[in-house]
């Protein structure tokens, strides 16, 4: 878990995206802020990541084979276990303001679109992980619905 004190926190980050270069270079400047990082090809390596090693923060492509980071999004904030784990979307496919709107629904902190400066990427990451988390239990109430949610999300794959 996190822990106090300037950018050398004990912060554990979790990347998810399936191209191996953009895995590589977030890993690499993660790491060069002192964070420590995990990371995972799709959405299912994810989940067993996070449930081995729970991350303080996950930073998520939306465009990935076998569970893409919408559905990552919905099963995370969906699971008492992993509810308050703040979500980041980073992406450079999904980029129009209805995706924007489909990844806060389903209760991301943040999204960013590549291309993005190193340093505005950290400044960003850096304010989530500073937010106070909600205190819970349980999962808060689902913004979406499981109805809306396979809606939307059918809507943005087919647009895609």
């Amino acid at each position: 878990m996190a822990h106090t004190g300037g950018d050398r926190m004990s912060i554990h980050i979790l990347i998810v995206d399936d191209n191996q270069r953009n895995r590589y270079m977030a890993q690499v400047l993660l790491q060069s802020a002192g964070w420590e990082v995990s990371a995972a090809r799709n959405g299912k390596e994810a989940l067993e990541i996070a449930r081995n090693e729970r991350p303080d923060l996950v930073v998520s492509d939306i465009l990935m084979p076998g569970m893409d980071g919408f559905a990552l999004c919905h099963a995370l904030k969906e699971d008492a276990r992993f509810c308050d784990i703040p979500f980041v979307f980073l992406t450079a496919t999904y980029t129009d303001a209805q995706d924007e709107a489909f990844a806060k629904d389903l209760g991301a902190e943040d999204f960013i679109v590549r291309p993005i400066d190193n340093d505005e990427l950290l400044a960003r990451l850096r304010r989530v992980l500073a937010a106070e988390p909600e205190q819970s239990e349980a999962p808060p109430e689902s913004r979406v619905d499981e109805t809306d949610f396979y809606r939307e999300y059918s809507e943005r794959l087919v647009r895609k």
